[in-house]
């Protein structure tokens, strides 16, 4: 796709301008992503919308081809409506980059937004009536112009036919065209700005703290505990004293009921350890609102359903976040002032030194440090009474952890049947992808594997067999690669069908997806000198499969077929919750594969937790 005059692709436009100032650029792309417009802080309206102009499966917000713009109009009335999956022109669009991100703004007299809508848009092949000699004019819904309320200007030949290819290179892309297809285009906010004293159960905030604590969860839940606080009191939170009653606790503070505890899930958990350090004011979005098992209110932060990467954390920038960072020092400032008075005050005629009084602080403090350790206890144990319920009602195998807890769990059915592959074509006709870029949850159990041999689980990437693109290469001169990769297959079977055979599906794990789900490095298991590695493996996978690896050897040998029947009673094992990333592979067209693509289902974010 050519790029009219003056035009700039999203990629290129750090390196054009050096990466220095807030250019100012033309671009063309693909509606992503539209919030509802909202009011800002003065008296304009603006609508946020995201856009990309290539890269369009991918769902990573710091990718080169991706940029989220915000549009300020007097009016809301004055503000473009689109969906997403429209071709869009910005005009005028002064761009900066926050947390990796790049972010334009659209104010200027000279800022125009312009929204196609997809279906009216032609494919190329019917594009000469809107190129050079045609008198045809592409529909589009326009923001006003600040100057005198005038409309947008109306695309000119060159941008028409830029918004007829960008229209065609992003409809191959199944990830687009599923967004596009969602009844709702336009999505709401689902959380707002709140003080720690004002949250309130199951509601979604936005909340400005500063980090106190940071600890990382052990019990295999692959989460972070961070404590925050904004320095106000919420009587629901847990009581943290001061030292002077508590000499024996670690808690350095702050004291009182101003300090919340935050339950982050992937992706979040990963950037907190890696990013995060205790002093930290941070921004938190889509945080919930829940009761603790000690009926103390918690956050909890998933997550995001639509970009499941996407980090909902950011560290404040004086740039963008100086009035937040204002207020929070100043009620931090307000609270160790009312701290320290407190502090003098609780000794007799307000002084801090009479030993009187601190020989009553301590066994008070001791008195309370135990009462306090017991009720700590108390929360764990309800803590991990509560998990071991929840797995013992769904009658699932506790030991295999998938993440993304929130996400609404997926039968094979619905999977292999994703309404999203298949497209309403101009003519009334369908047209039916052959895959999708997706991702799901569900809930299976394994009823074969492959290889049949546990030894050729992992392979050497000096195979060519494996690594294909070795049979391109002249390898006479090349370097020997001994490195060893996880590659093998589950045969899974749905486990929350009702139907008599339920659905089964081959779940391929590759080497990312075998470290993640068995923590083990892959090696030459034929050449495992003291056969450790190879006990380990079959210990995880029994915890997986159960006795399917048993039942093979002692049944492949005299004829009987797997996998078994359904239900049928010699296999032992229980269903559990996995990750699935649906994508497609070119291969050679078949009638197999008539389009030259497979669909292949790769397991993913799943661990065996021993």
């Amino acid at each position: 796709m050519d790029l009219p005059p003056d035009y700039t692709a999203i990629k290129d436009i750090d390196s054009k301008f050096g990466g220095s100032g807030r250019p100012t650029v033309n671009i063309i792309g693909i509606l992503t992503e539209i919030i509802e417009p909202a009011k800002s802080k003065g008296d304009d309206w603006y609508l946020s919308f995201s856009v990309r102009d290539d890269d369009f499966a991918s769902q990573w917000r710091t990718d080169p081809s991706f940029i989220r713009c915000r549009l300020f109009r007097r009016e809301r009335t004055h503000l473009p409506t689109g969906k997403v999956g429209d071709p869009v022109i910005v005009r005028g669009v002064q761009v900066h980059l926050y947390d990796g991100v790049k972010e334009g703004v659209c104010t200027s007299r000279q800022s125009q937004v312009l929204f196609f809508p997809a279906d009216k848009v032609p494919i190329p092949e019917l594009s000469t009536a809107y190129g050079y000699g045609g008198q045809s004019k592409l529909p589009f819904n326009g923001s006003l112009q600040l100057s005198g309320n005038r409309e947008a200007t109306a695309p000119s030949i060159l941008e028409q036919l830029a918004i007829i290819g960008i229209k065609a290179k992003a409809a191959a892309c199944g990830t687009v065209l599923k967004q596009a297809a969602k009844p709702i285009a336009v999505s709401k906010p689902r959380d707002r700005h709140s003080l720690i004293k004002d949250v309130q159960l199951d509601n979604f905030y936005e909340l400005v703290v500063e980090t106190v604590k940071i600890y990382s969860v052990h019990d295999g839940a692959d989460g972070v505990d961070l404590y925050v606080s904004d320095y106000t009191t919420n009587k629901a939170l847990f009581l943290y004293e001061p030292p002077d009653t508590n000499p024996s606790s670690k808690w350095q503070g702050p004291f009182g009921q101003v300090t919340m505890s935050v339950r982050l899930w992937e992706p979040h958990a990963s950037w907190a350890r890696q990013d995060l350090r205790e002093g930290d004011w941070i921004r938190l979005k889509n945080v919930r609102i829940k009761s603790s098992p000690a009926n103390k209110i918690e956050g909890s932060l998933h997550a995001d359903q639509t970009y499941p990467d996407k980090i909902l954390i950011s560290k404040l920038d004086k740039s963008h976040d100086a009035e937040f960072m204002q207020e929070l020092g100043a009620r931090k400032r307000a609270y160790l002032e009312k701290y320290e008075r407190e502090d003098t005050a609780a000794e007799p005629g307000g002084h801090a030194t009479k030993a009187s009084a601190k020989a009553a602080a301590k066994k008070k403090s001791a008195r309370k440090a135990r009462e306090r350790q017991r009720k700590e206890e108390e929360q764990r144990q309800l803590e991990k009474e509560a998990e071991a319920q929840a797995v013992a009602r769904s009658n699932i195998n506790g030991h295999v952890i998938a993440s993304h807890p929130e996400i609404r769990l997926s039968s094979i059915d619905e999977i292999l049947d994703d309404s999203h592959r298949t497209m309403q074509t101009r003519d009334g006709g369908q047209l039916v992808f052959p895959f999708v870029n997706a991702k799901y949850r569900t809930r299976v159990r394994v009823v074969d594997f492959f290889p049949h041999d546990l030894h050729d689980f992992s392979r050497c990437m000096d195979d060519p067999t494996w690594n294909t693109p070795l049979l391109d290469q002249d390898r006479a001169h090349g370097r020997r690669d001994d490195r060893w990769q996880w590659g093998f297959v589950l045969f899974v079977e749905d486990a929350t069908s009702t139907r008599p055979t339920p659905q089964r599906i081959p779940l391929f794990v590759f080497n990312d997806s075998g470290q993640y789900l068995l923590n083990i490095d892959a090696i030459d298991l034929r050449n495992d000198a003291r056969g450790r590695t190879m006990a380990t493996l079959e210990e995880k996978l029994f915890i997986l499969w159960g006795n399917l690896l048993e039942l093979k050897r002692d049944l492949a040998p005299s004829g009987v077929k797997f996998p078994l029947p359904t239900r049928d009673q010699r296999l032992s094992n229980k269903p559990f919750e996995c990750c699935i990333e649906e994508y497609g592979v070119q291969v050679e067209p078949s009638p197999q594969w008539p389009t030259g693509w497979q669909r292949i289902y790769k397991l993913a974010s799943t661990l065996i937790r021993v």
